[in-house]
């Protein structure tokens, strides 16, 4: 019985550290990772710079929004095989629970606090 046992323990110890190594990326995949990161920034931004160009947002605010693209590609480029931290689960205002409870009337920003987003890596922009 103890056999039995140990041969499990060692048979799953051994798919604990093997697995995790499958998964990880190789140089080539990185580097294709951190091409197509800093290619949708710059996508990003041409789109910020449509938007402030048309009116429908103000200089300041894609400013912002254009520093937190590079603070998102810096980290993007430090950590090319993580994920970000995402939006959340249901509960709590998670995927901004609640949302027609807690509009605000001025000009459409985007609520902030309990029951709105967090922020995240744009960072609240919308209420510059």
């Amino acid at each position: 019985m103890k056999k039995k046992v140990i041969v499990g323990l060692v048979v799953v110890l051994l798919l604990a550290f093997t697995v995790p190594a499958m998964a990880a990326l190789t140089a080539d995949q990185k580097n294709e990772l951190i091409d197509l990161y800093k290619q949708q920034a710059e996508i990003m931004k041409k789109i910020i710079d449509v938007r402030v160009k048309a009116g429908l947002i103000t200089k300041e605010q894609g400013d912002f929004m254009k520093q937190r693209i590079d603070a998102m590609l810096q980290y993007r480029i430090q950590n090319p095989d993580a994920f970000g931290p995402g939006c959340g689960g249901f509960g709590r205002g998670g995927f901004w629970g609640r949302w027609n409870q807690q509009v605000p009337n001025n000009n459409n920003a985007v609520p902030q606090g309990f029951y709105g987003p967090r922020g995240g890596m744009m960072g609240g922009y919308s209420n510059l």
